[in-house]
């Protein structure tokens, strides 16, 4: 899978660990700071909030734009969130907001990730992609808390946003290497909201859509050496034939890129 897609394999790796931090690590931090158990409440709930109600213009723009373009802007933007919360005086009402913005910036990474991924995988291995990035998540997900508290133990409670800031400035640019080496392709079916879940569960990310868009992807571009034991149509010259089943929305993307 690291072939077919490092950029998917890493950002659900990364989304993984800061996600984790932010259930695990972040509630922690607050409590140090001084705020009761009920503040400490109030601010995951606006973590929550931020990462509910932003995913949904983050998943747009990743649909009209270059998916690895929004990865490295999530990543940059999560690197000025954690300078924010290190360097600037955090009144509550500010750090409400920056905690808003960062829910809704660590919590977008996976679903463009995985969103990425899918528009670079034959039909038939997209369950099975969906399954693998998924485990990927989790051993983010396991290893974030064994390696950033100690950073915490060694730096105080500010270790959380020098960790935080660390990965996202990583990740930024190991994405930003990516689309130097391989430009992203244009999105095969329209981002859907995705959170980690279990491997059955992830079988319901492949919609319908999805699955004809890769098929038509197929067409116009040879993915059969993309994984070695799933078969992909032979890729065609010229438009599709007028016969030949084909979704609204990439005809939408291609005339978009074409005109651009």
């Amino acid at each position: 899978m690291i072939t077919l897609t490092p950029t998917g394999v890493m950002g659900s790796l990364g989304s993984g660990m800061v996600v984790a931090a932010a259930y695990t690590l972040l509630p922690l931090y607050l409590q140090r700071i001084g705020m009761s158990v009920s503040q400490v409440g109030q601010m995951m709930a606006v973590v929550i909030m931020g990462a509910m109600l932003l995913q949904y213009p983050i998943g747009r723009w990743s649909d009209r734009h270059d998916r690895q373009m929004v990865l490295i802007g999530i990543s940059g933007f999560c690197v000025l969130i954690s300078a924010a919360m290190l360097w600037l005086p955090l009144s509550t009402p500010l750090l409400a907001l920056l905690l808003f913005l960062l829910g809704g910036g660590v919590f977008a990474l996976y679903p463009v990730a995985v969103s990425h991924a899918a528009d670079r995988a034959p039909a038939g291995a997209l369950v099975r992609m969906s399954q693998g990035l998924l485990l990927i998540n989790s051993i983010g997900a396991t290893i974030s808390p064994l390696m950033i508290s100690p950073v915490m133990t060694a730096m105080g409670d500010a270790g959380l946003f020098w960790a935080f800031g660390s990965l996202s400035l990583f990740f930024l640019m190991f994405f930003s290497w990516r689309r130097s080496v391989r430009p992203a392709p244009v999105p095969v079916a329209p981002f859907t909201p995705t959170t980690p879940m279990t491997a059955a569960g992830a079988e319901l990310v492949v919609t319908e859509e999805l699955i004809q868009g890769a098929l038509e992807h197929e067409h116009l571009e040879d993915l059969s050496d993309a994984v070695w034991d799933v078969d992909a149509a032979e890729p065609v010259v010229g438009p599709p034939a007028e016969d030949e089943s084909h979704i609204t929305y990439y005809d939408d993307v291609e005339q978009v890129n074409k005109r651009n």
